[in-house]
């Protein structure tokens, strides 16, 4: 497949088939000559990119995502979510998704009752195969949702501890070298969460490991790869050693499917017949601020010049158990909305005079209030606003 589909000013492109596969297996065949496909997404929605070479552009609102087979999860690709990006296809690997006003991850605060559960994953419907989620029976341990529909893959035991061995330290290093987390040999298919850590040195050895990510699903102790940075020709012979904990206890809970839009928080409820006794996870949701006019409404006076809206908190004050922010709190990076008065000569807080140029994205929980910044006598504020997912519009471009 070339890589001259754009064309110049009274120079055709030649044509392009894009497959849109359908769940049921069914094919949609389209040609297409050049042109941008405009992907309409509601909040909930997404977008399987069709096998081939694309230059894609999200949406404010929206993420491009790559599937994670070993996590069985869908992974933001953040650095790309704003320039246009080139990819390649398989028709299951890439997405575009607009989780906004959706559950995103969730936060273990309770691990359960420590058993005798076998490391593994348990799904509510299913596993992700080839973009598409497969249905099971009911598993031995479940995450349900109070509300959505959201679907969830609850995690027991695997994770590493935050304790690392070191058994060497080595010698010679003169900058802390990289660690690289590997799972064991006998990992095989069996879903995990990868760990994650970094080291720092004195005297030229290694003299202390910090954990970033504890992961989870592991079936036996992962290695860590003790790695030079570039320019340490003399680093070498460090070895450290983890271990395993958290058996038969909920390691981690992502999501798997994110349900429809929702104004709060859902609650999460852990269950099931092997399920460990008062395990418990709180969601992570990905709110858009959607109305600045509902909750409660303090007016403020004397704004001269007009006022613009900057909201306060919006990030979940959940406590975790295991250390995993990666799919935890990092899950989300909020975005605060660019929501001001359409007069600068307003003289008070009032939604009939507000205009949204972005809603904002990001928000795990609730922000506690949306304040009007500005030059004012009394300050107005807005608690508890509006909360929930916004249209959005990608682009796809063949290349």
């Amino acid at each position: 497949m070339g890589l001259q589909q754009i064309a110049f000013p009274n120079q055709a492109p030649s044509a392009r088939n894009a497959i849109f596969q359908q769940n049921a297996g069914q094919q949609i065949i389209n040609q297409t000559f050049g042109g941008s496909y405009q992907i309409s997404l509601a909040p909930g929605q997404t977008f399987l990119i069709p096998a081939g070479q694309w230059l894609t552009q999200c949406g404010a609102y929206s993420d491009f995502q790559y599937f994670d087979s070993q996590s069985q999860i869908w992974r933001n690709l953040t650095a790309m979510d704003i320039p246009p990006a080139v990819i390649s296809s398989d028709g299951s690997n890439y997405r575009l998704a607009n989780l906004s006003g959706c559950p995103v991850g969730a936060v273990v605060t309770n691990a359960g009752t420590a058993g005798s559960l076998p490391v593994s994953m348990f799904t509510s419907t299913g596993q992700w195969t080839g973009g598409y989620f497969t249905t099971q029976t009911t598993p031995s341990v479940t995450c349900t949702a109070s509300a959505g529909g959201s679907t969830w893959n609850t995690f027991i035991g695997g994770a590493i501890s935050t304790s690392v061995t070191i058994t060497t330290a080595g010698s010679g290093y003169t900058v802390a070298p990289k660690l690289i987390i590997v799972p064991p040999a006998n990992q095989g298919n069996q879903p995990f969460i990868p760990a994650s850590a970094v080291c720092t040195i004195s005297g030229g050895a290694i003299n202390a490991v910090t954990v970033l990510n504890q992961g989870a699903g592991y079936v036996a102790a992962p290695t860590i790869l003790v790695l030079n940075q570039p320019g340490d020709t003399t680093g070498s012979s460090g070895v450290l050693t983890p271990a395993l904990t958290g058996a038969g206890q909920v390691t981690a809970v992502v999501q798997a499917t994110p349900g429809t839009v929702q104004t709060s928080v859902p609650t999460l409820t852990i269950g099931g017949a092997s399920a460990p006794a008062s395990a418990a996870a709180t969601a992570l949701m990905n709110f858009s601020v959607t109305n600045a006019g509902t909750g409660t409404v303090t007016a403020g006076s004397v704004y001269t010049n007009g006022y613009t809206l900057v909201a306060t908190g919006g990030i979940s004050t959940a406590t975790p158990i295991y250390t995993n922010p990666a799919i935890e709190k990092a899950i989300t990076t909020p975005a605060q909305p660019y929501i001001w008065s359409a007069s600068t000569s307003v003289q008070n807080l009032n939604s009939a005079n507000t205009i949204f140029s972005f809603n904002g994205l990001g928000f795990q929980v609730v922000p506690l209030a949306l304040t009007a910044v500005g030059l004012y006598t009394t300050v107005g504020y807005i608690t508890a606003p509006t909360v929930g997912g916004v249209n959005d519009v990608c682009q796809l471009y063949p290349i």
